[in-house]
């Protein structure tokens, strides 16, 4: 999905999607020049919204989702 359905979805403004894509927090499919934000987006944003709420700082937040995708991909493997 586009940008802007991810903000409707979410209530999220297109700086703060596009500031936590450039910090690695959301990692969107690449097509070309554009983004395609998928439910694993809208899933990660919501489970920032909950760190947040704990009073988690945004590095806390990137290592504690860089840990989430570490044990998903171990998992896989």
């Amino acid at each position: 999905m586009k940008i802007s359905k991810l903000t409707k979805l979410t209530g999220y403004s297109r700086n703060t999607i596009q500031y936590y894509t450039r910090i690695g927090l959301l990692m969107p499919l690449q097509k070309g020049a554009d983004h395609d934000y998928t439910q694993r987006e809208v899933d990660d944003l919501a489970y920032i919204e909950k760190l947040k709420a704990m009073s988690f700082s945004i590095k806390d937040i990137q290592a504690i989702i860089r840990l989430k995708r570490d044990r998903k991909s171990t998992r896989l493997n």
